[in-house]
């Protein structure tokens, strides 16, 4: 079972599974089977409704490098056509910090590209946020 079903604004769902551990959280393939059989039953449930977009691993820290835990997201891919995506609790709070300035350009932030698997770090986020910004025609301004 994950512990929340996100809906992003485009209406694509997340599905977030927080990890609590004092040590780096161990992310490998065994640790990820239920996260799997978790996700494949949503797209079943959702199917025709709401497309599950991705799955959001969330720990303090990972076990494992970026490389690995970009390759164990193309596994997750893989198995279930959906990439993992790696957050720190830490990148996930200045996340939302960022976003809650910024409001108004959350539906203009490229999500898909954002979730589209391995370790997502707060850099990637602030690069994204920026450009939806810098892109975003806000018509209040002519």
């Amino acid at each position: 079972m994950s512990d929340i079903v996100a809906v992003l604004p485009t209406t694509e769902l997340l599905i977030v599974d927080a990890k609590a551990a004092g040590d780096p959280f161990d992310a490998s393939w065994p640790a990820l089977r239920a996260l799997v059989e978790y996700v494949k039953r949503q797209q079943h449930r959702q199917q025709g409704y709401n497309l599950v977009d991705s799955a959001v691993l969330v720990s303090s820290r990972f076990k494992q490098p970026p490389p690995t835990l970009q390759e164990l997201s193309n596994s997750f891919l893989a198995e279930t056509r959906i990439p993992l995506v790696f957050l720190t609790a830490e990148t996930l709070a200045k996340m939302v910090e960022r976003i809650q300035s910024s409001v108004d350009i959350r539906a203009a932030i490229n999500w898909k590209r954002l979730f589209a698997g391995g370790a997502l770090n707060i850099d990637s986020f602030v690069r994204e946020m920026g450009e939806a910004s810098k892109e975003r025609i806000r018509v209040s301004e002519y």
